[in-house]
């Protein structure tokens, strides 16, 4: 009975439209890789369609109308789910729609394909469950969360961190200029060792991570935008001292 219900269900999920609005990088990738197992259109912020779309996906990054344009399209296609792809302040989702599911990409630009099928998906929000099923029956692991705040605050954390050690770096090799000493012998080797060293302890969960040196500021359009929208000490000091380099 349940392994009927399941091929019902998988049926119906199967003639459903998906639209994914924003054909940027995760727009093209997330396209990529649904296409395959569902009836997929892409179009770009700009574009026009005429359908109706049961499924919306949101790939275009936050703006200051992020929350009335995606009301827009949600009330201009008729969609009875919205899942929100893009990373937004915390709180975003749950104003768009009670039934909007926010669904954070990680991965590594331009190509994130590969990146959608190798991580495990994270789904926030009343129907999370159900945006989650789109995914993890085309065999992508996926987890579930109660609220849409969860993953929102997660993604723009995951990304904080990141800006936060690459920072790290930077000043670590303007220290080792300002002493005459190299930045491998005191930054990289160190913490390769110590990672050896406490993964053989089993205390893996206390590795580092030891990232290359790269001159400049943090540029992209993700670390530093993202800690535009997580009002904190730590996004300011980052946004601060990357001006520094």
């Amino acid at each position: 009975m349940l392994r009927c219900t399941n091929r019902k269900r998988m049926k119906k999920e199967n003639n459903q439209q998906h639209l994914i609005i924003g054909a940027g990088e995760v727009g093209k990738s997330l396209y990529n890789v649904l296409k395959p197992h569902y009836s997929v259109t892409l179009r770009d912020v700009d574009g026009h369609t005429k359908e109706t779309f049961e499924i919306l996906h949101i790939c275009y990054p936050y703006v200051d109308n992020f929350i009335e344009t995606t009301k827009g399209y949600i009330k201009k296609y008729n969609s009875e789910l919205v899942i929100i792809h893009s990373t937004v302040p915390v709180g975003t989702t749950r104003k768009i729609a009670q039934f909007a599911v926010h669904s954070p990409i990680r991965g590594a630009h331009p190509n994130l394909e590969n990146s959608i099928k190798v991580f495990v998906k994270y789904f926030g929000g009343q129907n999370a469950e159900k945006a989650s099923r789109y995914f993890s029956d085309i065999n992508i692991e996926t987890k579930a969360f109660d609220k849409s705040e969860t993953t929102e605050l997660s993604k723009i954390l995951s990304t904080t961190y990141y800006a936060w050690n690459v920072l790290f770096a930077k000043e670590v090799k303007r220290i080792c200029d300002e002493f005459g000493l190299d930045f491998g012998d005191v930054y990289t080797v160190p913490n390769q060792d110590y990672n050896k060293g406490y993964t053989k302890l089993g205390l893996e969960r206390v590795v580092r991570p030891v990232l290359k040196y790269v001159p400049g500021s943090i540029g992209g359009h993700c670390l530093i935008p993202n800690c535009e929208l997580l009002d904190a000490w730590i996004t300011d000091i980052i946004k601060d001292r990357n001006k520094e380099y």
